[in-house]
């Protein structure tokens, strides 16, 4: 009985072993993307728009850049289209990108993408655009 037990054990015991080196391999493994690029809510700041841009992958970022789309929220005409250049960003560190509207206190509709030209394999691709109302 006491045999029995030991190799149960033995077994969990290889299996917790597994399961820990499984989430650290895409940290290990090269073939697999490291970066995740996370745009978040788009905010006022003064007569600008704040977008955070955060990597939330294991490595440094490369530099890459975002596309902003700013529309006229009535009548759902571009306004304008920037492509604004953001540096590299380390694991887990957020970078601000400011981007003024052509007419402040018009009504429209923000849409904000990082990695417009999807140069960078990530980890999750989903969370790479989103669009507001200001």
């Amino acid at each position: 009985m006491q045999r029995i037990l030991t190799m149960v054990l033995g077994l969990a015991v290889a299996v917790i072993g597994v399961q820990q080196a499984h989430a650290k391999a895409p940290r290990n493994n090269p073939s697999l993307p490291k970066v995740d690029y996370q745009i978040g809510q788009i905010t006022p700041l003064g007569q600008g728009l704040s977008i955070p841009v955060t990597n939330r992958g294991f490595v440094t970022s490369p530099k890459t850049a975002v596309s902003v789309a700013i529309y006229d929220r009535q009548s759902r005409r571009l306004l304008t289209t920037k492509f604004i250049d953001v540096p590299a960003i380390q694991s887990n560190q957020t970078r601000r990108v400011i981007v003024v509207p052509p007419s402040p206190g018009q009504p429209i509709v923000v849409r904000a993408m990082v990695d417009p030209g999807n140069r960078v394999p990530e980890t999750n691709e989903r969370n790479n655009q989103t669009a507001s109302q200001h």
